[in-house]
């Protein structure tokens, strides 16, 4: 059988084989890679992917090209990666491809090759879609290399393949559902070619439709599932190399799993059920048996529940979590470096009494235990209204898990920086958009960094995406300098502050400034040549008692045009 060449679902793809399955199941690669990310120009290494469903003989590909693979377990696959292959940035996608029988290709997982950065610079862009939008997935669905999306449209579709430059052209599919809820990918009839599928709220049903490899797709079968269907996601749940569907019943309190047939059809598991008012979902392997999880949302109840998967498409719920108030999205990662599992998780409030005030809305990070059990580690509070669609990336290249946060009402997203311990740094903010319900990542300019593509329901004028490009040409080296406390009228001990061309072009800056209570020089030429760096040499004489702020502009031509770094003292 031909090679499933494309892609399966991102973040569900997969499962352990049994004695008695006719094909290998479509692995899934379940947790952060190890290294997540590499800096240009570094030897050779060797790359270790977890997960599920390995098999002897499955590979490492990278951006569709084998690696020289070794097999540990049916969890860890070890893969060498040669210095040629690092030499220039660029944001490469790690699969793993099964052999026959079944062939399966697993999810893509981003690998960065890029210089490490403290933090992140975001810029939007916003492209016109035919209508408003909502659910929205990231792959290659024309098999050019380059990431496309995919929006909900009232009845209908809309494609927008990638330029690779982070430009698209859209095109317009309708379908014979009244509303296309929650849209997943995957190869669900082993053609090689990405498939989608989605809720269909109105009519209790999933909706299937066959892709053709151009982009274009063709309307396959529709499958009932229980009463308002909602959040929906994929993974081969009992190994028998087809991919399966788990469709949350949020009228129901369950959740429907159909198990794929491999041609694009399914048949109807028992439902699970859960709590109340569930909505979103995430697949992983939280106990490490190798058999994939689900993990879903109940707003109503501020919990979690945790379906563990037996192997064969049936699951049992082994804990109820609790989570902040009116939890709604959840994403799963290592945030603690563990090697365990841990979920993030959205809530429309921090509590019962904030949700009168929603400025304190919060995400729980909560720590696995490895076994299926959860305890909340942090609680972050977001200063961001309705905070709803999440995901987990590492945005700054330092190998640490990060998250990126929209919500309902937000003219921005946030991202925040993993500090690899379970905790997080001040969000950084970008737009435009509005009202953002849906998140998806991919590298849709080709620079070597993550993107994010966020849905856009407020627009006045014709639905948008919000396509949100991370450029960090530029960083400051500490992101904050500090002074300790110094006497009213007198002048600091100078301290240094490292500013650096950490992009792959040479930088012209025009002006230096340093601000507020706060002088400085440096030896920065204007012109700052790839991987070069400048000192700027700071000292610090308060004019009161008290904490005071100022900073470090630098006017350049890097994104963003103008680089700031922070200083702080204290006047005593």
């Amino acid at each position: 059988m031909l090679s499933r060449l494309l892609n399966c679902a991102v973040l569900v793809c997969a499962l352990v084989s049994s004695a008695n399955a006719a094909s290998n199941p479509v692995p899934f690669i379940g947790a952060p890679l190890a290294p997540a990310s590499r800096a240009p120009g570094g030897a050779a290494f060797v790359l270790k992917v977890t997960g599920t469903g390995f098999v002897l003989g499955s590979s490492v590909q990278w951006n569709g090209s084998a690696l020289a693979t070794s097999y540990v377990s049916g969890q860890i696959l070890t893969a060498k990666v040669t210095a040629s292959l690092t030499a220039t940035p660029g944001a490469v996608r790690i699969s793993v491809l099964s052999p026959a029988p079944g062939d399966g290709l697993s999810n893509a997982v981003p690998f960065e090759v890029t210089p490490v950065t403290p933090s992140v610079f975001l810029f939007g862009s916003a492209p016109a879609t035919p209508d408003l939008t909502g659910s929205l997935v990231a792959r290659d669905f024309n098999g050019d290399g380059k990431p496309d999306i995919i929006a909900a449209v009232g009845a209908s579709i809309a494609v927008l393949l990638g330029n690779g430059d982070g430009t698209f052209v859209v095109r317009s599919f309708p379908t014979t559902a009244q509303s296309v809820g929650t849209l997943v990918a995957g190869d669900f009839n082993g053609d090689g070619k990405l498939d989608l599928a989605f809720s269909d709220s109105a009519h209790n049903l999933l909706h299937t439709l066959l892709g053709n490899g151009d982009g274009t797709f063709t309307e396959k079968s529709t499958t009932v599932v229980g009463l308002h269907p909602a959040g929906t996601a994929v993974g081969d749940f009992n190994g028998d190399g087809n991919l399966d569907v788990a469709v949350v019943n949020q009228g129901a309190r369950s959740v429907s799993i159909l198990l794929g047939k491999g041609d694009g059809t399914f048949n109807r598991k028992p439902t699970v059920m859960v709590g109340r008012h569930p909505g979103n979902l995430t697949v992983a392997d939280v106990n490490g048996d190798g058999r994939l999880d689900l993990a879903v949302v109940n707003n109503a109840d501020n919990t979690l529940s945790i379906l563990l998967g037996q192997g064969d498409g049936t699951f049992k719920l082994a804990s109820s979590p609790a989570t902040g108030t009116s939890p709604y999205g959840v994403t799963a990662s290592d945030f603690n470096g563990d090697g365990k599992i841990d979920l993030a998780v959205t809530n429309l409030c921090g509590d019962a009494a904030s949700c009168q005030n929603p400025g304190y809305a919060s995400i729980s990070i909560l720590s696995g235990a490895g076994d299926g059990t959860f305890t909340t580690q942090s609680v972050v509070l977001t200063a961001f209204s309705h905070p709803k669609a999440i995901a987990a990336a590492d945005f700054n290249g330092d190998g640490k898990a990060d998250l990126v946060v929209t919500g309902l009402g937000e003219s921005r997203g946030l991202v925040l920086i993993g500090n690899g311990r379970g905790g997080f740094a001040q969000p950084v903010t970008s737009g435009p958009g509005q009202t953002g319900e849906y998140v998806v990542l991919g590298d849709f300019n080709q620079d070597g960094r993550l993107d994010f593509a966020l849905n856009n329901l407020a627009a006045v004028q014709g639905g948008q995406y919000v396509v949100v490009e991370e450029q960090v040409p530029v960083a400051f080296y500490p992101e904050v300098l500090t002074f300790p406390a110094q006497s009213v009228g007198t002048t600091s001990a100078p301290k240094t502050m490292r500013f650096e061309n950490v992009g792959v072009s040479t930088i012209h800056i025009t002006k230096t400034e340093v601000g507020s209570y706060f002088a400085g020089t440096n030896d920065c030429p204007a012109t700052l040549a790839a991987g070069a760096s400048c000192n700027f040499t700071i000292t610090f004489t308060p004019g009161f008692v008290g904490l005071t702020g100022g900073g470090v502009l630098v006017d350049d031509d890097a994104a963003g045009s103008q680089q700031f770094g922070y200083l702080v003292g204290r006047g005593k």
